[in-house]
């Protein structure tokens, strides 16, 4: 990992054994930020482990908090009686990039492969996906199964990762971060966030086997070893086929009912216990004075979700 706080085009006058011809790699991920909101810190850099990651993670207050209250009973036989040194796994002087590739490289630790930590950690909106039947496809069950266990970590955010066996690119369900690919005929294969990565005049466009972008959600993957370009929808499926997720759900999983509404008479048991436990119920849940007051009241009287803006105080 070759870091600097300088421009990107200083590194390899920086770093001279990138300048030496002898000096040749089967793959590279090159990751270049501009610090919009902090100042530039060394102690903000991202680590690099796994994945440079363009953007932001917008639920990282959330994530810290469940990796925490999680600590406690996370085991594994990797780590057995050393469990405790690699716990929590997320710091709160950390930035939320250095969080999420600690937290990545945690679950690659625990035999996961690095596709399938990114489809657990960053899933897509698969819900209202209409193209197949619920229950049926094993990318859902995927999906159903972790969704009970893991927290998504939302971005916006676009992931660059690299574990040695498998390199690519992963973009939240929110997809407004660019994220395009292509591959050259003779094996060659880019992801970036800009277009015209290669010059137009040295590669046209009959030196082009395949090209395309990502989307909300979606995943793309080389596997190191043979050079193969995998889409979104291949490594998806891949990763979901490891284990009997189907059946899991169908054990584990249980739809509960809704309980009805209280009634005039206040006899319904369970909405009365709701009703009497209200303020800790509210608590427990996370709920503040501000979304009762913002959300909560003005969907009970719209019967939709609010609109309204930072920054504005107009009573």
């Amino acid at each position: 990992v070759y870091k600097g706080m300088l421009k990107s085009s200083a590194l390899p006058a920086y770093y001279r054994d990138l300048q030496d011809p002898r000096y040749e790699v089967q793959y590279a991920l090159w990751h270049r930020r501009f610090s919009t909101n902090t100042m530039p810190r060394w102690p903000l850099a991202q680590p690099f482990r796994v994945i440079g990651h363009n953007g932001e993670i917008n639920t990282i207050q959330g994530n810290y908090n469940w990796t925490h209250a999680r600590s406690s009973a996370f085991e594994h036989p990797n780590f057995g009686y050393r469990m405790q040194e690699v716990l929590p796994p997320c710091r709160a002087e950390n930035s939320d990039s250095g969080n999420l590739d600690s937290y990545v490289e945690l679950m690659l630790r625990c035999n996961r492969e690095l596709p399938e930590s990114l489809m657990i950690m960053v899933p897509e909106a698969y819900q209202e996906d209409k193209n197949t039947a619920p229950g049926r496809d094993p990318v859902k069950e995927f999906y159903e199964y972790w969704g009970a266990l893991q927290e998504p970590w939302d971005g916006p955010a676009l992931l660059a990762y690299c574990d040695g066996e498998y390199m690519g690119a992963a973009l939240d369900r929110n997809g407004l971060r660019p994220a395009r690919y292509f591959q050259l005929h003779d094996g060659t294969t880019v992801v970036s966030s800009e277009a015209g990565i290669l010059d137009s005049d040295i590669y046209p466009a009959d030196q082009f086997r395949s090209k395309g972008r990502l989307g909300p959600g979606k995943i793309v993957a080389i596997d190191l070893h043979t050079g193969e370009l995998i889409e979104n929808d291949t490594i998806k499926t891949k990763m979901a086929a490891k284990k009997p997720y189907a059946d899991w759900n169908k054990v584990f999983r249980e739809d509960l009912r809704s309980p009805g509404f209280l009634g005039a008479d206040h006899t319904n048991p369970v909405a009365k216990a709701v009703e009497d436990n209200l303020i800790k119920l509210e608590f427990d849940l996370g709920y503040t004075i501000e979304d009762t007051e913002m959300v909560v009241e003005s969907m009970a009287i719209t019967g939709k979700e609010p609109t309204f803006c930072m920054g504005n105080d107009k009573p």
